[in-house]
């Protein structure tokens, strides 16, 4: 009884047609979610099937006599039935050519790699080697006998392992030290040499107590500057200011006439500076003080990073100046001379009688430029600029640390001695003078290059916008390209305290000191008893009596600085952008 359903099932496998075809499957099917995929696939299944089936029979040829007959256009049919041949012709070669046997008749790429694995086997033979070597060797290094009961006599001139062995241990390590190191690790011979580095290091050592000092007038230029970093501070200044060339080329042993002329400056500057630190130690009863624009310690490395620190104010404090100038095109506008008050009206004037001419280069540019005629001017000299700058601070009750002005003077001196012309080459302009100077490595040469196209751009004939202006007119202009020079003046002022590195951390501290005495109920005492008083950097000191005014525009202050830093980082220069593209 149990077997007759399985003899039933396979009777009626036998006895339907086609029992092997996937197609009877549809039966198994008891969801309707699964007849309806089922039903798909059978569709999927006759679209398959009929495209089969049509592709078995050849299509029947093209009948152009009839398109012939039905397109007025003889000439479209004529062109592609000639397109339609030559495709069919194209594609019967093809099929008639034999492929397997032009694959059959590239085999030259066998002979590349039959070299390539015996060049694999002969490797690995000599890796066999090197292992069975490596191995014999180490086996007789875990064999090695005592040191101390080797006879330097025996083995020595017929085995060249004991040679080795014995050089090795009686002659580049001593035996006597650590005995715990494995001498032939390379742990022990790290150690050895670092022991040898640590010696070296400490006869070169350049700390208080050096070993070799006193051989130095024997040593060449360069590590006599390793050490002595003052000299090397002040012969690199001198040659980059006397000479004007690149640092790269800096002499490796300094003229005597310049080391004469190094102490000289040097008496010139300590002369000023040492009197003010006198007075300064006299009224403070103080025991030590340092010059001016000095650390008061030049040893442990305190001279180098306060000239460090004082080199990278001073290129910040260009970089300001150049940008105040390059908005208003006065940078390098030789021989033009920008004007942006009355008094350099008058000044531009009395430089050849009012002969020249005035010009403006644009309604968006605010200055405007005076042409003296020509050879009314000349460049002027290095000690003529320091001193028209000293004359303009005096004038306008600013004055500098005389330390520094002497400093400057001294700057202006040593640059004069290079002779006429002491900065352009016969036919040069300013602006290409800088820009062969400025390296070409420097992060702002981009912004100097672009710069300096869009001031020759400016001035050049093909500006529609350049135009001569009568001395009425610049006289009715100036009043309100005044105004806006003082804005700017200000306005690039609070920039520089706002995001210049040297002058931005100052400046935050002494905001932080403010708020803490206002805090601690002081800042009043202070304003009335004139210990603390506001100074406007664009004049005259002016003290603030009360602390709601001061604290008032100190926030002010701070609130102007975060609009003016976004609005400056904020600005795309497009000529800029252009160049970095």
């Amino acid at each position: 009884m149990m077997r007759a359903p399985s003899a039933v099932r396979k009777g009626c496998h036998r006895s339907i047609p086609l029992r092997d075809s996937w197609h009877n499957l549809g039966s198994y099917t008891l969801t309707e979610k699964d007849s309806s995929q089922w039903r798909a696939i059978k569709a999927k299944d006759s679209v398959v099937e009929g495209t089969i089936s049509a592709g078995g029979t050849a299509p029947p040829p093209i009948d152009w006599a009839k398109w012939d007959a039905a397109i007025s256009h003889k000439n479209i049919v004529s062109s592609m039935k000639g397109f339609h041949d030559a495709q069919v012709a194209i594609l019967d070669a093809a099929l008639k050519e034999d492929h397997s046997k032009e694959v059959l008749s590239h085999t030259k790429g066998w002979d590349l790699l039959d070299s390539s694995v015996k060049s694999c086997e002969k490797s690995v033979e000599k890796s066999e080697e090197i292992v069975a070597n490596g191995a014999r060797a180490l086996w007789l290094s875990a064999r090695n006998p005592d040191l101390w009961s080797i006879d330097t006599n025996e083995w020595i001139d017929s085995d060249a392992y004991w040679q080795a062995f014995m050089e090795k241990h009686f002659f580049h390590n001593d035996p006597e030290i650590e005995t715990s190191w494995d001498l032939e690790s390379d742990e022990f011979d790290k150690a050895m040499s670092d022991e040898f580095i640590k010696m070296k290091k400490k006869f070169n050592d350049k700390s208080d107590v050096p070993v070799n000092f006193s051989m130095m007038a024997q040593y060449c230029s360069w590590e006599y500057y390793d050490v002595y970093r003052r000299a090397l501070f002040e012969h690199m200044l001198y040659y980059l200011t006397r000479t004007g060339g690149d640092a790269r080329f800096f002499p490796e042993i300094p003229p005597p006439a310049w080391l004469v002329q190094i102490e000289e400056l040097r008496s010139r500057f300590v002369n000023v500076a040492h009197r003010r630190r006198c007075a300064k130690q006299d009224a403070g009863l103080l025991r030590v003080a340092a010059l001016d624009l000095q650390p008061a310690d030049y040893e442990h490395g305190h001279g180098e990073h306060h000239h460090e620190d004082l080199v990278a104010a001073e290129s910040e404090n260009f970089e300001f100046a150049a940008a105040r100038l390059m908005g208003s095109y006065a940078l390098f506008a030789d021989p033009y001379v920008p004007c942006q008050s009355a008094a350099a009206v008058v000044r531009a004037v009395g430089l050849d009688g009012g002969a020249g001419k005035f010009v403006s280069v644009g309604a968006d540019v605010n200055c405007i430029f005076y042409l003296p005629s020509e050879g009314a001017t000349s460049m002027a000299t290095p000690s003529e600029a320091n001193t028209a700058l000293l004359d303009h601070l005096a004038m306008t009750g600013r004055r500098l640390n005389p330390s520094y002005a002497n400093l400057m003077q001294i700057f202006a001196d040593t640059v004069e001695s290079r002779g006429d012309p002491w900065l352009t080459a016969p036919g040069e302009s300013v602006a290409d003078a800088f820009l062969r100077r400025l390296k070409s490595d420097d992060p702002a040469r981009p912004v100097f290059e672009a710069y300096v196209a869009e001031l020759k751009a400016k001035f050049s004939n093909s500006n529609a916008e350049m135009k001569t202006l009568s001395l009425d007119e610049v006289l009715q202009r100036m009043p309100a390209i005044e105004q806006r020079y003082g804005q700017e003046t200000a306005l690039y002022e609070q920039l520089r305290l706002s995001i210049a590195k040297q002058q931005a951390g100052p400046s935050r501290e002494a905001h932080d000191m403010v708020l803490s005495l206002k805090d601690e109920g002081g800042l009043g005492k202070a304003l009335a008893s004139g210990s603390l008083t506001a100074v406007d950097p664009l004049g005259p000191s002016v003290a603030v009596g009360e602390e709601g005014e001061f604290v008032e525009s100190l926030s002010a202050f701070q609130s102007d600085s975060v609009k003016v830093v976004e609005a400056v980082e904020g600005t795309k220069v497009e000529a800029l952008d252009m160049k970095k593209k």
